[in-house]
């Protein structure tokens, strides 16, 4: 390991979500000085960080400053990414080049032979009907480029919602690809080390609430059959990619036992905050671990838990529990994050205990 990323050096941190701020937390601890740079003003990492870079034109200047570049997000500007190529980047550019490119992430899924839902590219209405002849419905609609960070999505059910199309139809290529609609959700997180070293972390099954927010839980009694297959599938992927730090295999399980990889990405997502609750290390350490070049700590289940984030509305019914609840673990942001203004974690020994003293505190409406 050389000299530039020992304690005293300065580690460059891009994120907009909270985890930016748990990784400069991890940094300080260690010993580090922490540059931040994200376009949102009032993003958590910032107000942790000892250097603050807010505007485009300053990002040269983060990469300046910085002795080693991460990212917590899983997708980042495509410009952003053409100037990281030079940066000391222990994650490097492909992963998060596939995050922002979907027929990337599909090509490269096929190359390796990954089951993935099928799927066609196309540029116009006429190519997402032809499409849909192929694939039949229901199929999601989305553009290749993501150009923020959540995909605009268009769900089709039937001919009749082809009209739904027309905001994607810009002239650039779109994606169609087969939508299931009764499927499981699950994700596998792991940390790549220096020496090509991979610890994995429990399974967890993420749930979409709304459009972009997900809660994140340890499922109970999976086949031994399908845990196999995920684990196999992330140690071989673990060994082709050419990264340093956290990354995530996710994965549908349709109603029939068939198990697809919707996707492989960088970063640490907030669902990853589970892992406070259940792990014995958070990924965030972990994480901080891999790209500064220390042994990764290898990672024991603890309990099950919940991660379940707070929006603005729900915020006066969380603080009805604020003294009553032992097994909450309870996070108020200072700024609200894409609509989220904190995140719940609920630990203990049974899910299904956990889930029901969820329901009743009535503060999420949608956990079935």
């Amino acid at each position: 390991m050389t000299n530039e990323v020992l304690p005293g050096a300065t580690v460059g941190i891009l994120g907009d979500g909270v985890t930016g701020r748990y990784l400069a937390q991890v940094a300080h601890n260690q010993g580090f000085l922490v540059a931040a740079f994200s376009q949102e003003p009032k993003a958590p990492v910032l107000a942790d960080a000892d250097y603050q870079f807010t505007s485009a034109r300053d990002f040269d200047n983060f990469l300046g400053l910085a002795d080693i570049v991460t990212y917590t997000s899983s997708w980042l500007p495509a410009e952003m990414i053409d100037r990281l190529h030079d940066s000391h980047l222990p994650q490097g550019t492909d992963l998060i080049s596939y995050t922002d490119d979907h027929a990337l992430s599909r090509a490269f899924c096929e190359e390796h032979a990954l089951n993935i839902l099928p799927y066609a590219i196309g540029v116009s209405l006429d190519d997402v009907a032809k499409a849909t002849e192929l694939l039949g419905f229901p199929v999601v609609v989305k553009p290749i480029f993501k150009h923020q960070h959540h995909d605009d999505t268009v769900i089709l059910r039937g001919i009749w919602d082809l009209g739904k199309v027309a905001p994607l139809i810009d002239g650039g290529s779109i994606i169609i690809e087969s939508w299931l609609d009764d499927v499981r959700e699950f994700s596998l997180t792991a940390i790549k080390g220096r020496d090509a070293e991979l610890v994995y972390y429990p399974i967890q099954e993420t749930k979409r609430l709304d459009h972009y927010v997900r809660s994140a839980f340890t499922p109970q009694d999976l086949p031994h059959d399908l845990l196999k297959e995920m684990y196999a599938v992330t140690e071989r992927m673990g060994k082709l990619i050419a990264y340093q730090g956290a990354f995530h295999l996710n994965f549908f399980y349709s109603q029939q036992g068939n198990l697809y990889v919707r996707d492989l990405t960088a970063g640490i997502p907030d669902t990853d905050i589970l892992y406070e609750a259940t792990a014995s290390l958070s990924v965030v350490e972990n994480h901080f671990r891999a790209i500064t070049g220390q042994a990764l700590q290898t990672v024991r289940k603890e309990q099950v838990g919940i991660y379940l984030p707070v929006l603005e509305s729900q915020k006066q019914a969380l603080l009805w529990h604020w003294h009553m609840q032992s097994q909450w673990q309870i996070a108020v942001y200072n700024t609200s994050i894409h609509g989220r203004i904190g995140h719940v974690l609920a630990r203990g020994e049974d899910i299904d205990q956990l889930f029901n003293q969820l329901q009743v505190a009535h503060v999420w409406s949608n956990l079935d």
